[in-house]
């Protein structure tokens, strides 16, 4: 092999490493329903940025989760966190869906943006942070 070709081969090699860490940390979701309208549609794709141990989840931020009620690795759920752990319950959620009233370590709650349409924490309660899977960072393109 020629000298010429190492900085082609080294090059390549790069942008395969990086390609792999940009696909391990990013995730493109489909939204599927209404239950987060008018933030998002159904059929917006988001581009989303995958939790690590290091990333805590914020009130107000939108993020895929496992769906708690459904055992299959890809059943998705996308909410907005309203509540993380030590904080009250919000107003306008059931009596009980947290005893105690205030989120436990290591949980979050989450909502929907359209209430009359969403399976969300007034149906189960407060999530693991363990079932988040990422965070949205914007709405791509159609």
């Amino acid at each position: 092999m020629t000298m010429r070709r190492w900085p082609l081969i080294a090059g390549v090699a790069l942008g395969a490493v990086i390609l792999a860490v940009i696909r391990r940390r990013l995730l493109v979701t489909d939204v599927t329903g209404s239950s987060m309208q008018p933030t998002y549609s159904d059929g917006d794709r988001l581009l989303t940025v995958r939790f690590t141990r290091k990333a805590a989840p914020r009130p107000g931020q939108v993020v895929v989760l496992h769906n708690p009620q459904d055992r299959r690795p890809a059943s998705f759920l996308i909410k907005r966190v309203v509540a993380v752990a030590g904080q009250p319950v919000p107003k306008g959620l059931p009596d009980g869906v947290v005893p105690g009233g205030v989120v436990p370590q290591g949980h979050v709650l989450v909502l929907g943006d359209n209430p009359t349409r969403s399976y969300d924490s007034r149906n189960f309660g407060a999530i693991p942070v363990e079932r988040l899977v990422a965070f949205v960072i914007r709405k791509m393109g159609h």
